[in-house]
């Protein structure tokens, strides 16, 4: 049998991504996952053994599915390393690279089918064993108002979608990642604000969502693996290259420069312009589907 090393992608929405295709790999031998945190919640119920992503190990094969020379380095002991080119300077440490795709999940499909895996399906996640958020009403709208990227794909219209659902007579929930409930309260205004203590607990807590509303992030992914119906916000992204399967896209104005996966804007976050309007009607249609 032989033995497989796969360095995880460093981000949660990637990693969902990615879970397909490291199901499939991880049918072909032995495999160990280098993975963040939260690689117990995505790949646990994986016949895979996990390792955090500093970790040395040797393996027949390596596979990355990080864009990083970081990533390719980890992959130093295997015997044959594979990636796609990636940053500069990281083709010298791989010994075989496949062209990206245009989806981020494509490229990740196509690394595991270079390495003689066949990847079938789209993402999909168990539900953990652990009890939800106290807080959460069944039936509720999952709100998700920030996102550890920042300004350039953060929708600023969560508050008056948030009152506008409410004044139609939803439930409304707003969640709050690690440090982010001071954010997250300001757009509820009293609003319940829900604070999973873990990925696990966020996954389950879901599940009593109706619909999810999210920026283009690691939430809406978890949503999409989940099931639940979900609509995401596109600014400098763009749902052909990073969208969460099966989402409900609301996209931005398409500016020249647009998308850029930029960190900072110098078009006054132009492409986020969306009106509040155009995400009910988006949700509507998340309903209906």
């Amino acid at each position: 049998m032989s033995t497989l090393l796969v360095r995880a992608p460093s981000h949660l929405g990637d990693g969902v991504m990615a879970l397909p295709a490291l199901a499939a790999l991880s049918q072909l031998g032995r495999t160990t996952v280098l993975a963040p945190v939260w690689g117990e919640a995505l790949y646990g119920h994986l016949n895979v053994t996990l390792r955090p992503l500093d970790a040395v190990e040797k393996a027949d094969l390596g596979l990355t599915f990080a864009p990083s020379i970081s990533s390719a380095w980890a992959l130093r002991r295997c015997r044959l390393r594979l990636g796609v080119p990636g940053e500069r300077g990281r083709r010298l440490l791989l010994l075989r690279v496949t062209p990206a795709g245009v989806h981020r999940r494509d490229t990740y499909a196509a690394l595991a089918q270079a390495a003689g895996a066949e990847v079938l399906h789209e993402p999909t996640l168990p539900l953990p064993q652990v009890e939800p958020v106290a807080d959460a009403s069944s039936g509720h709208i999952a709100l998700f108002p920030a996102t550890a990227t920042g300004a350039t794909v953060q929708w600023t219209g969560f508050a008056a979608l948030g009152r506008q659902l409410q004044e139609r007579g939803h439930s409304v929930c707003f969640y709050a990642g690690p440090g982010e409930r001071a954010r997250v309260a300001q757009a509820a205004q009293g609003a319940p604000v829900l604070e999973p203590s873990s990925l696990q607990q966020l996954m389950v807590t879901l599940q009593a969502a109706r619909a999810v509303v999210a920026n283009d992030s690691g939430a809406a992914h978890l949503a999409r693996a989940l099931r639940r119906p979900t609509v995401v916000v596109f600014g400098s992204t763009a749902p052909e290259i990073t969208g969460a399967a099966g989402c409900v896209p609301v996209v931005g104005p398409r500016l020249p420069c647009a998308p850029c996966y930029g960190k900072q804007c110098a078009h006054q976050l132009g492409c986020l312009q969306v009106s509040v309007s155009e995400v009910a009607s988006a949700l509507e249609l998340a309903w209906a589907a």
